[in-house]
């Protein structure tokens, strides 16, 4: 079958092997629980416009956790002007590199996840899910722990309770539990959330900014260059710009896949690209401005933040931040709850949720509590971003490959086996995209460079953290190289060559 669309079944309205809901009778309403998880959506519930990406990927950066990453920079010991330069530079590139997997999902009808069949197979998704199962992991105990920092930090200048354990933990239980139920509630109530922050945290930033301004130096105090001297450092500021805007590329498709395949590309490219640049641009130049205005830059940002408000402003100052820290969590929450659907797809989008809350409030109470190993948790994220860098690469390249092409059934074959159809490939793993990710992603490690672990590749960028970077670029090209190869192999000696491109 050469179309993308099953020819038996009109106007896309079918479902897929593992789906629990008729076609036309899914659920996504603000408020309510969406029903469907990564099993196709029918075209008559495609409910979402290109828009709505950009309103995802702006909202969803006005949490604790990214305006800490746009902190590091002045502790790096860069000022005002080289950290803006960075942080503008890093999240444009960033942001422009990973807006193009959005083409996928309005084609393919479900995440990104269950897309990667095509380039990995019906067996290699598996790589997609475990990646993101502990990248979501990972930021998510940041996201908590952040935003349960911030509720203890405001009780304790409020009411003077205590700023020992017992209250950080409950701090972090109400962020863990209210990012959880958003996560759990779904798509539509998640983009209401994202705009409603986005609109409210501007206003509260910019008051925030005037309040402090006068705090402010250009200059960070008594802090030298953390890799020795300034291009370095200023190139290690760049890479972190860049990082966290295509770390999100594994769930972008969480919500492109319920815009109408119909919806123009450049709509879709634009309004991730925008979005997610105007988003992370501010969240980061917020962090930085805010470190630039501590009397030391070694301040944990969020105490220093709430030290810094006035007594007037820190109840809505606190309670909108909250607010905009549990949106970014319920973006996490979601994404890591479709991808781990994706392996346990006999269970509803809901039951796996709730799988993914009891493991996430285990991990971040022994994370943070128990082993008091917040940074190694930093580190081990970030580590896991070079792996999901090749990955990214590979799933849009194969998406202009087969021009946005896909057997969409057959994308969802491990519902029903999956041996002997389109994306079974060798015993259910592609060699190709499975070869290209496995060599990217060495590389990628041996270039990393964080509290956990340094590669011996970092001595040739002077200390300068390219993991993410590196993988990114050597997973595509190598992907896209192998292709070639396959094709040329096939028109000289008409044989099946297992890294060709069409016949995997």
């Amino acid at each position: 079958m050469d179309e993308h669309r099953p020819s038996s079944e009109a106007g896309g309205e079918f479902t897929s092997g593992e789906s629990h809901v008729p076609a036309g009778q899914g659920r996504d309403a603000v408020g309510q629980l969406e029903t469907r998880g990564i099993d196709y959506i029918p075209a008559s519930e495609r409910n979402s416009r290109p828009a709505n990406l950009a309103w995802t990927y702006f909202g969803g950066q006005f949490g604790y956790a990214v305006f800490v990453l746009g902190g590091l920079l002045p502790a790096f010991g860069l000022a005002w002007w080289p950290s803006f330069w960075a942080i503008i530079s890093g999240t444009l590139i960033g942001s422009v590199a990973v807006a193009a997997i959005a083409l996928v999902g309005p084609k393919t009808g479900t995440n990104s996840t269950v897309s990667s069949v095509a380039s990995f197979g019906v067996r290699g998704r598996y790589i997609g899910s475990l990646i993101a199962q502990f990248d979501n992991l990972g930021f998510n105990v940041i996201i908590i722990w952040s935003g349960g920092l911030a509720l203890q930090e405001a009780s304790h200048r409020l009411f003077g309770t205590s700023t020992g354990i017992p209250s950080l933990v409950i701090g972090m239980a109400i962020v863990a539990v209210a990012m959880s139920v958003l996560g759990l509630l779904g798509h539509s109530t998640l983009i209401a959330s994202f705009k409603f922050v986005a609109v409210t945290q501007l206003v509260i930033m910019a008051i925030f900014i005037g309040i402090i301004a006068t705090h402010f130096h250009m200059q960070p105090k008594h802090t030298a260059y953390l890799l020795g001297s300034f291009w370095p450092t200023w190139l290690l500021g760049l890479t972190l710009g860049i990082t966290n805007p295509i770390s999100y590329g594994v769930g972008i498709n969480d919500y492109a896949r319920r815009i109408p395949e119909s919806a123009s590309p450049r709509s879709l490219f634009w309004s991730l690209a925008l979005g997610m640049f105007g988003g992370n641009a501010l969240a980061y130049l917020m962090g930085a401005f805010v470190v630039l205005c501590f009397a030391s830059v070694a301040t944990p940002l969020v105490t220093g933040m709430v030290q810094l408000s006035p007594m007037w402003f820190l109840v809505p100052f606190v309670v909108f931040g909250f607010i905009g820290n549990i949106a970014g969590g319920g973006l996490d929450m979601y994404n890591a709850t479709l991808d781990l659907h994706a392996i346990l797809f006999k269970i509803s989008r809901a039951s796996n949720a709730l799988v993914i809350i009891a493991v996430t409030l285990v991990v971040t109470y022994f994370a943070v509590v128990v082993f008091n190993a917040v940074t190694t948790v930093t580190s081990f994220a970030t580590v896991l971003s070079a792996v999901l860098g090749p990955w990214i690469a590979i799933v849009m390249i194969r998406h202009f490959e087969v021009h946005g092409r896909y057997h969409l059934l057959d994308l969802h074959a491990f519902a029903t086996g999956g041996e002997g159809t389109s994306y079974w490939f060798a015993s259910g793993f592609s060699l190709r995209g499975a070869g290209a990710w496995a060599v990217a992603t060495a590389i990628g490690l041996l270039w990393s460079s964080t509290t956990l672990y340094t590669g011996p590749l970092t001595t040739l960028s002077k200390g300068v953290d390219l993991s993410f970077i590196s993988a990114f670029l050597v997973g595509g090209l190598l992907y896209y190289l192998f292709g070639r190869l396959g094709r040329r192999s096939q028109d000289g000696a008409q044989s099946r060559d297992p890294l060709a491109t069409g016949s995997e």
